[in-house]
């Protein structure tokens, strides 16, 4: 049975944590420079980097070697749920998991994974010094690990809800080979904040910062140290500063000016459903639609809509549960109520006129 994109991460996950040569450490998560080939129940072929992972570097390449996330993207915590939303994922509620999906909380992520039929979270948590470094690869058994599925522990959930594959890749998903050059030209900062240093490396001194979109002209050396290529250039001091161009596992902090992002290689998605609910009058298009109390099946059924009975939405939009849920004012109790317009892969139970 050819797996899902969400399947493929998942199963890919859970063979990093499984392997004990894949330890958690964050100066060290972009990888030891060797590359993984993983062959995938399916038969589908893919890679990753070799050595360590930090939890968000985790969930990133995941859906990176399944063939959904381009292979360049920068991504941590404080990023997530953006970079996941702009490439084809959707919130959803934290009493509705399925495999694939991304956990996450302040400061940390982990995934929802299948071991033996159960649903369980999965992901990389701390070095065995209990810090964010350590020896390479898991000395403990639980620096990554899975674990019982707890949604208590999670403030967000996000699923990948574009479109699928249809059938096992015959040629290998993602190449995780990263080049070690760096041809002289005009690059750009894709990240946040970008440090320069005096040498080629995290031991050297900070001696200036790159922002998000500023540029800077490289010379064309290249060399490899603390899990990044690194660039050079000559400051306006005079002196030759240098600055982390990509990870060895293919993050991109400096992109080649008129290059773009690779993108992951995988057939033509479909668009995901509209996560906005415009104000309007809806007509119910089901044979019967629940009404609740908050924007989630967990929460009380406290009315029912029947198919041609209408609706009037104030343009509030929430997504939970696999739904987009609109929302209105009750007539009588004049509290706010809550309605599933759709769901993320565009079933309708809701129509505006």
């Amino acid at each position: 049975m050819t797996l899902t994109y969400n399947q493929r991460a998942a199963e890919i996950m859970l063979h990093l944590v499984n392997h004990s040569a894949h330890g958690y450490s964050q100066p060290a998560r972009a990888g030891d420079g060797t590359i993984e080939t993983l062959k995938l129940s399916d038969g589908t072929v893919t890679t990753v980097h070799g050595g360590d992972y930090d939890c968000s570097e985790a969930v990133r390449m995941c859906y990176v070697a399944a063939g959904v996330l381009p292979r360049g993207c920068y991504m941590w915590t404080g990023n997530e749920a953006s970079l996941l939303q702009s490439h084809g994922f959707a919130g959803v509620g934290l009493g509705d998991l399925r495999v694939g999906d991304v956990l996450l909380r302040r400061g940390h992520t982990e995934m929802v994974v299948s071991v033996g039929g159960k649903l369980m979270q999965a992901g990389f948590r701390i070095s065995e010094r209990h810090t964010i470094s350590g020896v390479k690869g898991d000395q403990t058994g639980w620096e990554s690990a899975y674990s019982a599925l707890n949604p208590g522990a999670w403030s967000w959930a996000y699923r990948y809800v574009g479109g699928q594959p249809t059938g096992a890749s015959k040629a290998t998903v993602h190449n995780a080979t990263v080049s070690m050059s760096i041809p002289a030209g005009t690059y750009q900062c894709v990240v946040d904040a970008l440090n320069v240093r005096s040498g080629a490396g995290t031991g050297y001194a900070k001696v200036a910062q790159y922002h998000k979109g500023e540029t800077v002209v490289l010379d064309g050396s290249a060399t490899v140290a603390n899990g990044c290529v690194w660039g050079r250039y000559v400051g306006g001091s005079g002196k030759t500063r240098y600055i982390a161009v990509r990870t060895t596992g293919g993050m991109e902090y400096l992109r080649k000016s008129g290059a773009a992002a690779k993108p992951a290689a995988r057939p033509a998605a479909m668009p995901a459903a509209s996560s906005s609910v415009p104000a309007g009058r809806y007509v119910c298009v089901v044979s019967a639609l629940n009404v609740r109390a908050a924007p989630t099946t967990s929460s009380a059924v406290v009315a029912k809509y029947r198919k041609g009975q209408s609706v009037t939405l104030d343009g509030f939009s929430a997504t939970a549960n696999g739904c987009v849920w609109g929302r209105y004012t009750g007539a009588t109790s004049g509290k706010k109520r809550y309605v599933a317009v759709r769901t993320l892969s565009g079933s309708v139970y809701l129509r505006k006129q």
